[in-house]
Order: C-alpha cells, then structure tokens, then sequence
C-alpha cells in the first residue's frame, strides 16, 4: 500500500498548494471530479468518496504547516523585540490558543520552566518532557518569551507533527477499511476498530491507555533524561499489519555501530492463552519482516507489563480542576515507573545489556519528583 498511497498524497498536496483556496471554498463535488482522484481510488481499491476524505484531510495537514510557519516566524519576531530590550518585562507568548503559559527562569544548563498562575501565583513546576508530550493528551501550551527559542521552537514543531501524525493515521485508516484488497481478510475489522479508537470510541480502555501512559512516559524520559533510546510512533499501518504499537530505536548499539529499531507490541495482559498467541503473531510478523527490503524496524518484540487501575489514574488526572503537566502517567507511582521502564528495556537485554538498564533506572529514579 504505501508506495501507492504516499504517490497520491503527493499529487493531493501538489493540487492543494496550486489551489490555494480555503478548505470551505471547495466542494466536495469539485473535488470528486479530479481526475486524480479517480486515478487514487482505482489504485487504492476504494470508492471515490473515500479518496476525496483521504483529500481534505491532506488539506488539513497544509493548513497546519502554514499555521507552523506563521507562529516559527511570530516566534522570531518576539525573541528578536527581547533582544533589542534586554531585562525588560515582557507578555508576548506564541503557542496554542489558549494553551497554558510556560515561563524560564535561569539560563543554560540551569534554566527551569514553569506554568504561569492567576496574579503569578501558584507556579507549577514543568519540564520539557511535560510539554513535548502532553499533546498526546490533548493539553496545549503557550511558551513566555523567557523561554529559550529553541525549546520553543522544538515545542511548536512537535506540536505540529503530532496533529500531522493523526491525520496521517486518519487517512491511512480510512483507506485501508474500504480497500477492496482488505475485505474478509480480517484487516477491514482491525481498520474499522481502529478508526472508532480516533473517535474516541475505546474498546478495550485499559489496554490501549496504559499503551499510551507507557509511551508517554518513555517518550517524557528522552527528553529529560539522559537515556540511549529514541521512542517513535508507529503508523496506523504499522500497528494493523505488523503489531507494533510503538518503536523504540536504540542509538549506536555497542557492537554495531548503528541505529537499532525495535517494533514493541504492547499488552497489560498475563493469560498465557493471551501471550502465547501474540507471540505466534509476532513470531509470524518478524518471519515477513526478516525478507523485506528496508523493513521498519529490525525486530518486533512482545512486552506484557500487568498495569493496573489504568483508567481510574486516567479519570483522576482528566477531571483535576488543573490537569497537572506529565499526562496521567505522572501519577504513577515510583515502583509502577520502574516497572514500566524496566519491563520495555529488559526485551532489549540482547541490545542494551542488563547492567546498563539498572544503571540507567537508578539514575532516572534519582531525579524523579518525590
């Protein structure tokens, strides 16, 4: 699929940008009689309808990286007005509409952040792992002009990638369920579950929030800790097709010299019924992947950590009068964190060895809030 799919997004986004017209000036029925999307339906296996879907969600995805680049130039423009007037106060801030105030104190290695309180009261202390990762979460932020340009900068960048990714996931969803190539093969049904997830209509709630608090907060640990991993997120495809729920890419494996990419599937369970089947799975899709050209990952490994009280974590954090930075996730508890980190790390063992895990958990434990 990808291959096909990734031509037509293509000559979507070339249309797109010669058009230059707002998303409510053009008519569906405009659209559905391009000849590319004719071309893009055949190809794809679907009805014209999905295919005019699968554009206006490339629409939307131009509209947020001309967004990214008005506020990546309104960011100049203030850092550049702070430089002119060194110490003087300041209220201009770029960021989500009404996304909560990020300020710095310090500079360099010393500079900490916080979220402005009414009259500047009751600061809250945030890190740049809260704010690079609680877009997941659906909370926006606004970054002060103390913060330094490059965080800011970083911030509204994976902002923007993140809603990117969604998209991206959306489209991919809504093709593959209707593709004719996909229908009875068991991949329509796990297309169409996937699809009422990015509806918010969770069927399993536990499962697929623990998955998410799991990334989360792996993904936080990148950011303020100084860990030898990288955590990427896995395509809609990725996750339907090859159970990867997300990636861990190790960076310059000791005897390799290389990159290492590791596809995780992710489950709470521990009914041997349950693992052993994902194991099969997993021992099938590792099978595929060992004979493809520029396979995604070099290896997908199975992960069952038994979290529990999941949603009621979840429910506490989301009705808190303020949400507090960190996601759900950072109200896990030390030994849960622990668990977490180390039961994802120890399937890697064969890459990063067991005693370089502990060191690392004992270093992260360290600075953990208390």
């Amino acid at each position: 699929m990808r291959e096909g799919f990734e031509k037509n997004l293509r000559a979507f986004g070339k249309d797109i940008v010669e058009r230059e017209l707002p998303a409510d000036e053009v008519s569906r029925e405009e659209i559905e009689n391009l000849e590319m999307i004719e071309v893009a339906a055949q190809e794809m296996g679907t009805e014209t309808s999905t295919q005019v879907d699968v554009y206006f969600k490339q629409k939307k995805k131009q509209e947020i990286m001309d967004n990214l680049h008005e506020r990546l130039q309104e960011l100049d423009a203030i850092h550049e007005r702070a430089r002119a007037r060194p110490g003087a106060s300041t209220f201009e801030s770029v960021g989500e509409k009404g996304g909560k105030m990020v300020y710095a104190r310090g500079e360099g290695d010393t500079v900490t952040y916080f979220l402005r309180g009414k009259k500047n009261a009751n600061e809250i202390p945030i890190t740049e792992g809260d704010m690079l990762t609680d877009g997941m979460w659906g909370v926006s932020y606004r970054m002060d002009a103390s913060v330094p340009r490059s965080v800011a900068k970083q911030y509204l960048v994976g902002s923007a990638k993140q809603q990117l990714y969604d998209l991206l996931d959306e489209q991919i969803t809504v093709t593959e369920k209707a593709s004719d190539v996909n229908q009875g093969s068991g991949l329509d049904d796990a297309y169409a579950a996937m699809e009422r997830r990015q509806e918010g209509e969770e069927e399993d709630p536990n499962g697929i929030l623990a998955e998410r608090m799991t990334q989360s907060f792996l993904l936080k640990l990148t950011y303020d800790h100084d860990v030898p991993f990288e955590i990427l997120r896995a395509d809609a495809e990725l996750d339907a097709e090859d159970k990867i729920d997300f990636i861990v890419r190790i960076r310059g494996v000791h005897n390799r010299g290389v990159d290492v990419k590791v596809g995780v599937q992710f489950t709470t369970s521990v009914k041997q019924a349950t693992i052993r089947k994902k194991e099969k799975q997993i021992e099938q899709v590792n099978k595929r992947l060992g004979v493809e050209d520029n396979a995604p990952v070099h290896d997908v490994v199975l992960v069952s950590i038994p979290i529990h009280e999941t949603h009621e974590l979840y429910d506490q954090w989301n009705t808190a009068k303020q949400r507090s930075p960190g996601g759900p996730d950072s109200l896990w508890s030390t030994e849960t964190k622990r668990l977490v980190f180390e039961g994802v790390l120890q399937k890697l063992h064969h890459i990063i060895p067991e005693d370089e895990i502990a060191s690392l958990w004992n270093a992260i434990e360290a600075k953990l809030p208390k």
